[in-house]
């Protein structure tokens, strides 16, 4: 909420999160605590996690007034060494740790953050069960554990949350090692479980690469905030292609486009979003798939509300040395003072992307000011090209880079950058396919019936509870043969739109060729197992309706019709019933 009122100069937003965090300073302990007395007083259930999640909005505060009172509160608060910050994900704290250090100058408080990583690593490496995990039960976000090759299974928001500390860790004190654990740790995040719309599989848990294997809506925010952390530490550009995928995509996608419902489990292919359609095995059958305001937890519906501000506060960075680095694309504007002699300039970035492949940069200033500006070449643009002032610039680009503009800048100079999209495919491990272009994911819109459901205790008038029925086909396989993706399918450029993300006004769609299955229906179950995959099931009666399945390759020759159709596929974030991943002819 803070951010976000920040963002958009809303003082209605910013004071109703100040008045809640002012509450907390002013009623800080003694010794400096800040917070309710049972988190303080230990105990089975103390989940200091708490505090590093609310501390991110003085940690937001702070950057935007410079207050000294917040800094000092979140000072006093870590040095009143009312906890070790070791346990279970508490240690996630170090985040706040390393923030006040840099800020304040103080080294006890990197002194603390790096003692309570040690120790975290030092009492998780020989346990043999870590609250969070599944499976074998043993903790996966140990710094081995990030180091090792091997396959995660922890829950998704925890993995997210904890395997960018070592990361962060290393932004101050420059030990390689703690880089090198957050980067493999989320090289197997891609290779086990990363998703098509951008973020990772977790029905709770890590829950693979199937056409069916869900994210929880919580996870789009973490993962977007960690990633950030990833790219500053890095420097690599693809975090940033990550970061855009997740935001464009995922988040998008997962929420009804008036920001009054939303899914606590949303998927690639979704054909159905009811109270009894839940196909993953963490609450089966239930309703954390439909769209609800608010469903029997209350995390997403806080979480969402982090992924915008948190993807705008890493649009722009410093280069360290007076530059200025253009990290994620959208309309936007900096204020920044750069190059050695610290001249204050704005930069206004005109654009429709992730709809348009253009992006103009207008710079504002009084005087030249000599600086670099960093512009993102993301991995999946083999042609982009540069123009300053209008002019082409002679200028090699690499796919998955930052291009270096080192020059003299006058008032109104003007650099564009055009980053060519092609379609392209994307292969699941189960035989399906799905279609990118730039940093948009495109699925089939299938047609929707929604239904209010009256009666659900955690909705109202204005905010409803809503099924969502299927009122069309669906059950297409793609007809393309993934050579000549630039012939076969057809770009559609629509009107601009104050309200892009929806069906009816999306700027771009995609006309592709699909031939029809026939006997690919709903899946329909009377009894079903619910739990974990592993343990803790048990038998459900009930009426249940599910998203199927992809087909099995010997039979989709069979049920194939031998007729092409050209139909309409939009951007992922447009839909809320969909198909993304299909089988290919």
């Amino acid at each position: 909420m803070l951010r976000c009122g920040i963002l958009l100069d809303d003082d209605y937003l910013i004071e109703r999160a100040k008045k809640q965090i002012s509450y907390v300073i002013r009623n800080a302990d003694e010794d400096g605590y800040l917070g309710p007395e049972h988190l303080k007083d230990g105990g089975k259930n103390r989940d200091r996690w708490a505090h590093a999640v609310f501390l991110r909005s003085l940690m937001a505060l702070y950057s935007a007034t410079g207050e000294d009172r917040i800094l000092e509160a979140v000072k006093n608060h870590y040095l009143s060494e009312t906890s070790d910050h070791s346990e279970v994900r508490e240690v996630c704290n170090l985040e706040e740790m390393c923030w006040v250090y840099s800020e304040a100058g103080d080294e006890r408080l990197l002194e603390m953050a790096l003692e309570a990583y040690e120790e975290f690593n030092r009492k998780y490496s020989s346990r043999e069960k870590f609250p969070y995990t599944a499976k074998e039960g043993k903790c996966d976000v140990t710094k081995d554990a990030l180091l090792s090759g091997e396959k995660p299974h922890i829950h998704g928001v925890t993995y997210n949350e904890m395997a960018k500390l070592p990361a962060i860790l290393y932004m101050y004190t420059g030990e390689s090692e703690f880089l090198e654990a957050s980067l493999n740790a989320y090289e197997k995040l891609d290779r086990d479980h990363m998703l098509v719309p951008g973020v990772n599989s977790s029905n709770e848990y890590l829950a693979g690469k199937s056409p069916l294997a869900s994210y929880e809506t919580c996870d789009i925010a973490d993962f977007i905030w960690s990633s950030g952390y990833l790219l500053m530490a890095s420097g690599e550009a693809k975090f940033a292609d990550k970061m855009e995928r997740a935001a464009f995509n995922a988040a998008p996608g997962s929420v009804k486009n008036d920001f009054k419902s939303l899914q606590y489990f949303s998927c690639p292919n979704q054909v159905i979003a009811t109270g009894n359609s839940d196909h993953n095995e963490y609450k089966k059958g239930s309703a954390r798939m439909a769209y609800r305001p608010n469903h029997d937890t209350e995390c997403c519906p806080g979480q969402v509300n982090r992924v915008m501000p948190n993807f705008i506060r890493r649009m722009w960075l410093s280069d360290g040395s007076g530059g200025l680095v253009a990290a994620l694309y959208g309309p936007s504007r900096v204020n920044a003072e750069v190059g050695e002699k610290g001249k204050s300039v704005t930069i206004v970035e005109n654009t429709d992307y992730p709809f348009s492949e253009r992006i103009e940069f207008q710079i504002r200033t009084e005087d030249e000011a000599n600086f670099t500006l960093w512009l993102r070449v993301p991995g999946w643009c083999d042609d982009a090209e540069l123009f300053i002032n209008g002019d082409k610039a002679d200028r090699k680009t690499v796919p998955g880079s930052f291009l270096p503009i080192d020059r003299k800048f006058e008032h109104n100079d003007r650099v564009t950058l055009n980053l060519p999209m092609n379609p392209q495919l994307d292969h699941s491990p189960e035989r399906g396919s799905s279609i990118l272009m730039g940093p948009l994911v495109y699925s089939i819109p299938v047609q929707e019936k929604w239904e209010r459901r009256d009666g659900d205790p955690r909705s109202s008038r204005n905010l409803p509870a809503w099924n969502v029925y299927p009122d069309g086909p669906w059950n297409y396989a793609l007809a393309v043969d993934g050579e000549n993706l630039e012939k076969e399918i057809e770009i559609e450029h629509r009107s601009k739109s104050t309200d892009p993300w929806t069906a009816d006004s999306a700027p771009i769609a995609l006309k592709v060729p699909v031939k029809r299955i026939d006997g690919w229906h709903l899946k329909r179950k009377e009894t079903i197992k619910r739990g974990y995959s592993w343990k803790n099931q048990k038998e459900v009666e009930g009426n249940f309706v599910f998203t199927p399945p992809l087909p099995e390759k010997k039979e989709l020759s069979k049920r194939m019709s031998d007729e092409k159709e050209l139909i309409t596929f939009l951007p992922y974030g447009c839909t809320h019933l969909r198909m993304t991943i299909l089988p290919q002819e």
